[in-house]
């Protein structure tokens, strides 16, 4: 954890060497003091973990962005009658059918001419994008 300014009432603890703060339910502990080369590997590490953790927000925003074209190209070619020969239709075919056919087992729709697990798919992909991304984007630029 970063060091904070010890601004705040807090309690000594003799046995573990450090002081712990309590405000707005949060419990901060400011180690022992270390030598200065020990911060600064403390402080690089955290610096690596928080960009490799902004790095994983990054890629899995593509990766969601990306599979959420997939789904829509999949849907609108669903409307026609395309080839099931043609490579490009059996890649879609494999990459979305078994996500689909999860969404149409777990939620069990109507039977109704309308497919709308498409559309129940992207809905999560947006909500993985808007909670899970941000998150880990807030997590990282804390961590650094």
């Amino acid at each position: 954890m970063r060091e904070r300014s010890a601004t705040r009432a807090g309690t000594a603890d003799p046995t573990a060497g450090a002081t712990t703060f309590t405000a707005d339910c949060e419990v901060v502990l400011i180690d022992a003091p270390c030598s200065g080369a020990q911060r600064e590997r403390k402080e690089f590490r955290m610096f690596v973990l928080g960009n490799f953790i902004a790095a994983l927000a990054g890629v899995l925003d593509v990766v969601l962005t990306i599979y959420m074209w997939i789904v829509i190209i999949a849907a609108v070619i669903s409307w026609v009658s395309p080839d099931p020969y043609n490579p490009i239709v059996r890649f879609l075919y494999s990459v979305t059918e078994p996500v689909f056919s999860f969404v149409r087992r777990v939620l069990p729709l109507p039977a109704m001419a309308i497919d709308l697990s498409p559309i129940i798919v992207i809905l999560a992909i947006v909500f993985i994008q808007q909670f899970v991304v941000r998150t880990l984007y807030q997590i990282a630029m804390r961590v650094q």
